[in-house]
């Protein structure tokens, strides 16, 4: 699940956390972010995140459609999902 997948990102790699706050200093993240109701809420840093699509052949016949969430801080992707196209 995406929530471990962020959890363990968090403990393996601290940094993670510090680069956030460094980013939210220096406002370089789109007013979406900090309009957004769930930041807008947060007593604390709130790490962004992105969805992504993409086909992914995987023989000569056949792909998926595969959803990934991107750390928008790190760019670390964790795979969701996929769907097959047939």
């Amino acid at each position: 699940p995406l929530h471990e997948a962020i959890q363990e990102e968090v403990e393996t790699d601290p940094s993670v956390m510090t680069k956030l706050l460094e980013i939210l200093e220096e406002a370089k993240l789109p007013p979406c972010y900090y309009d957004h109701p769930v930041v807008l809420a947060s007593e604390g840093p709130v790490l962004p995140f992105g969805i992504y699509l993409d086909g992914v052949p995987y023989s000569q016949t056949d792909s998926v459609v595969a959803v990934w969430s991107i750390n928008l801080i790190t760019g670390k992707r964790t795979l969701l999902a996929l769907v097959r196209k047939k």
